[in-house]
């Protein structure tokens, strides 16, 4: 399995209470009606109490900006949310459980109304990011795509992700939308989970996610009283984790380096026989433009940290190869500001050199992992 279709699994041992070991519940709930506008939104409280669910997701839910964020549901807290302010119906918004903790992701003003209304939020505790969406049938299916992918740049799709919502394709059938939506979230390691109809004999609404499929199970739930679409229970079992945690870095580099040395020479530190300015602010002013200097040179970078079950360990990339990659890089880098001071002949010749010594390379652990094999 390459690394762009592992799948997450999440660890919820620790927020599970009273006893329940099914782990994360979602309630993705379609606050509409065809015969009747909707009824009060509390009267999905029911539901939430006869499922325990920590999650509702609801998508077209008619409510307008000042009812959105008045209205409430009892024991439930709502942290984002987009309604229309000048065409009716649609709107989405996400609620969770007390006393769980969550932040906005601020995917509401991406939205564009009718083609793609979008909300998201990242859970404290689950570390797991919650987006629900809502297309209607006529929406452009180009500005959909477009809205979508503005979101993922602000998701972390190495992270637990779910979306849900109505996308008005008709899932399971041929739809040429539908394959469409599912090649797009594929290419984002997300895939649909729910199988049964949400509509008639149409699926609708789904389910999207990157964790271990194993671990779910996506039911329908009857709102026969308030929607004219089922409902999804999305639960997540209790896992052991092999998620990782990101940290960030910067990685001290010959580039670097020369970038620091090239932007202190040309730092102006006059300020500091500036006579007119307390001591203690013309230090602090010198120590800022260090820092500036030092960040601007050495950008930070981030990485995943983690115990995968099969870690993959490149045992022939050496300290000596490192020290040539890194070298060939302000190679580079030199070529690009000075092609006279670095030919291009040059360049490639080292490139040469870089890639004969990874094949060597290669080969020695091959043999090396050969003879002690035996």
């Amino acid at each position: 399995m390459s690394p762009s279709e592992a799948v997450i699994t999440i660890n919820l041992e620790e927020e599970t209470k009273n006893g329940d070991d099914e782990g994360f519940k979602l309630v993705s709930y379609k606050k509409r009606n065809h015969n009747r506008r909707p009824s009060p939104i509390k009267d999905v409280e029911v539901l939430l109490n006869d499922v325990s669910a920590d999650c509702l997701c609801i998508n077209e839910h008619w409510l307008v900006p000042n009812e959105l964020y008045s209205i409430t549901i009892k024991n439930y807290q709502m942290v984002s949310g987009f309604s229309r302010s000048v065409m009716t119906h649609g709107g989405v918004s996400i609620y969770i459980k007390e006393p769980l903790s969550s932040v906005s992701l601020n995917l509401e003003n991406l939205s564009i109304k009718k083609h793609c209304e979008v909300t998201g939020i990242l859970l404290d505790i689950h570390d797991m990011q919650l987006v629900t969406v809502y297309r209607t049938p006529d929406g452009d299916f180009d500005q959909f795509f477009s809205a979508m992918v503005k979101a993922f740049k602000k998701l972390d799709v190495d992270k637990p992700l779910i979306i849900t919502g109505d996308f008005n394709v008709h899932f399971g059938k041929r739809d040429i939308r539908a394959l469409e939506l599912c090649n797009f979230f594929r290419s984002f390691n997300l895939r649909k989970s729910v199988r049964f109809n949400t509509l008639g004999n149409n699926c609708l609404d789904n389910v999207f996610t990157n964790i271990d499929c194993s671990l779910l199970t996506s039911e329908p739930v009857d709102l026969t009283h308030t929607s004219d679409h089922k409902g999804i229970l999305f639960k997540c079992q209790v896992a052991r984790t092999n998620f990782k945690t990101r940290i960030n870095y910067r990685p001290i580099t010959d580039v670097g380096l020369s970038t620091l040395c090239n932007t202190m020479s040309s730092l102006d530190f006059d300020i500091i026989d500036n006579m007119s300015l307390n001591v203690d602010l013309r230090f602090q002013l010198f120590i800022d433009s260090i820092n500036d200097a030092i960040k601007f040179s050495f950008p930070e970078k981030s990485r995943l940290l983690g115990h995968d079950k099969s870690p993959r360990v490149v045992n022939w990339f050496d300290g000596n190869l490192r020290d040539m990659r890194e070298r060939l890089r302000f190679l580079v880098s030199l070529h690009k500001r000075d092609p006279i001071l670095v030919p291009k002949e040059m360049l490639s010749d080292y490139r040469k050199r870089y890639r004969h010594a990874i094949k060597n390379a290669k080969i020695k652990s091959n043999d090396d992992f050969i003879m002690n094999s035996r």
